[in-house]
């Protein structure tokens, strides 16, 4: 995927919680990453409906 011009981001850490979001895809690295994924979503659907 980066040969086709996909931007890679990880967390320092191994398992520390690491969450992005680019346009409307959003992604976490693990299961620790679920809650700041939940966060990224909430804010995008508040920002939606505004």
């Amino acid at each position: 995927m980066i040969n086709r011009g996909a931007v890679y981001q990880k967390a320092a850490e191994p398992w520390a919680v690491f969450a992005v979001q680019d346009e409307r895809l959003i992604g976490g690295q693990n299961p620790a990453s679920g809650a700041a994924v939940a966060e990224l979503l909430i804010k995008t659907l508040e920002r939606k409906n505004d």
